[in-house]
């Protein structure tokens, strides 16, 4: 996400996937290139298979992962709007921005494990984040539905937190206490 916009009454972050979008495209034009091949040297049913599975992955990696994303946290009319435009069309949010105490980082572990014969092996742990909003009162709302990575969503909470407290320009996210330690070693 990178910030728009940081003023005293409005702040705003963007977001769109240019890299995933571009990997979903490669990723489809091969099945999609075999297909004109086939259909090509008459192949039918074998270019309308590929065609079909071009066509799956497209819709389906487009209509999942690939959103223009608009978080905007408005002083003026009191609201934080979260504003997403994918394949199937917009999809838009409101949260009133009274009563948030802090923004920070929500984590989910995705855990690999397979059964390698008798037992279940873990392959990876591998942690995604999400920047959130929490209120004094009343449950905690995210910003988006996707996790990510970490640096997007410390970027996310540290500049809300900072506008928040009305600072004059964007706050940078702390280090981790690991970052620091490996610092001061230096």
């Amino acid at each position: 996400m990178r910030i728009r916009e940081y003023t005293q009454d409005r702040l705003r972050f963007t977001d769109f996937p240019v890299g995933l979008a571009a990997v979903i495209l490669c990723v489809m034009a091969v099945p999609a290139g075999m297909s004109f091949g086939y259909f090509r040297n008459g192949v039918v049913s074998g270019g309308l298979a590929l065609a079909a599975i071009a066509g799956v992955l497209f819709i389906g990696g487009f209509a999942v992962f690939v959103r223009r994303t608009i978080i905007t946290l408005d002083r003026t009319t009191g609201q934080v709007r979260v504003a997403e435009w994918g394949l199937f069309g917009p999809w838009r949010q409101m949260f009133p921005l009274e009563g948030i105490s802090i923004a920070t980082v929500q984590q989910k572990t995705i855990k690999d494990v397979r059964q390698v014969g008798e037992r279940h092996r873990n392959l990876y742990d591998r942690k995604v984040y999400r920047p959130v909003l929490v209120y004094q009162f009343g449950p905690s709302k995210p910003l988006v539905n996707i996790y990510a990575g970490r640096k997007n969503a410390d970027l996310v909470a540290a500049a809300i937190n900072g506008w928040i407290m009305g600072e004059p320009v964007p706050r940078k996210p702390l280090p981790k206490p690991s970052e620091q330690a490996a610092d001061r070693r230096d």
